[in-house]
C-alpha cells in the first residue's frame, strides 16, 4: 500500500490554507472558513492555580463525562439472586494522580518566576491541542455551523455548557474553547459529503470525544 509523503501533506502553504485554528480572542472565530470540512473543539488547559494538585484535579474533570447520560460515567448492571434483584453500580473516576516530589519542585520554581510561569502557560495552551477532542463534527458550511455551537443552539453546546456550569470549569462556553477546521473543498464536490462523514466517523471512533455521541 502506497501513502502519500508527509513532506507533501504537512507542506506550510498547504496546512495553512487547509488547517485553520480559531479562539474568540481577537475576533478570531470570524474567520472561521465558509466551506466544507471537519472541525474539532478542544479545552484550553490554562492554568488556573498555581497549586498542581488542584490545577489537575480541575483539568482532569473536563473528560470525565458521558454525553449520552450527560453526566459521569456511570454502568449499571442488573443480576437475579435467588428471589431478589441484584444492581451493581460502577462509577468511572480519575484515578489518584501521583507526582513526583522532583517534578512538584519544577512546578514550584516555574510557577513563582513571572517569566518562567508565562512560558510555560504558553506552551500548555498550545499543548491543547494534543489533548483528546471534546467533539468532534462535519459541515457543508463550517462557518454556520461552528457559529451554531458558538452561539449556544447545538446540542453540544447545550451538554457541554450544563456541565461546565455545574463544575464551574474556567472555560464556561463553547466560545471560550479552542475550534480546530479542516477544509476539505479540495475533494470533488459530489465525494464531498462521503469523505467528510467518513473522516467524521472515523476520528469519533479513534478519538472518543467525551461531548459527541455515537
Amino acid at each position: 500500500m502506497m501513502f502519500p509523503p508527509l513532506s507533501d501533506v504537512f507542506f506550510p502553504a498547504r496546512i495553512h490554507e487547509e488547517l485553520g485554528i480559531h479562539y474568540k480572542e481577537r475576533d478570531e472565530f470570524a474567520r472561521i472558513p465558509a466551506v466544507s470540512g471537519v472541525y474539532a473543539w478542544f479545552y484550553p488547559l490554562l492554568i488556573t492555580s498555581k497549586d498542581l494538585d488542584e490545577c489537575l484535579d480541575r483539568l482532569r474533570q473536563v473528560h470525565l463525562y458521558d454525553a449520552h447520560k450527560q453526566a459521569s460515567p456511570i454502568l449499571k448492571h442488573d443480576k437475579r439472586l435467588g428471589w431478589s434483584l441484584v444492581t451493581t453500580t460502577i462509577e468511572f473516576k480519575n484515578p489518584p494522580q501521583h507526582i513526583s516530589p522532583s517534578m512538584q519542585s519544577i512546578w514550584k520554581e516555574s510557577t513563582q518566576d513571572d517569566a518562567r510561569f508565562d512560558k510555560l502557560q504558553r506552551v500548555f495552551l498550545r499543548a491543547s491541542l494534543l489533548m483528546p477532542p471534546l467533539y468532534v463534527g462535519k459541515a457543508r458550511v463550517l462557518s454556520e455551523r461552528c457559529q451554531d455551537h458558538i452561539g449556544g443552539a447545538s446540542g453540544f453546546a447545550k451538554r457541554y455548557g450544563s456541565r461546565a456550569k455545574e463544575l464551574r470549569f474556567h472555560s464556561r462556553e463553547v466560545s471560550d474553547l479552542i475550534l480546530v477546521t479542516l477544509n476539505t473543498s479540495s475533494v470533488e464536490e459530489e465525494e464531498q459529503d462521503m469523505t467528510e462523514g467518513l473522516v467524521e466517523k472515523i476520528l469519533n471512533l479513534v478519538a472518543r470525544p467525551p461531548y459527541g455521541k455515537i
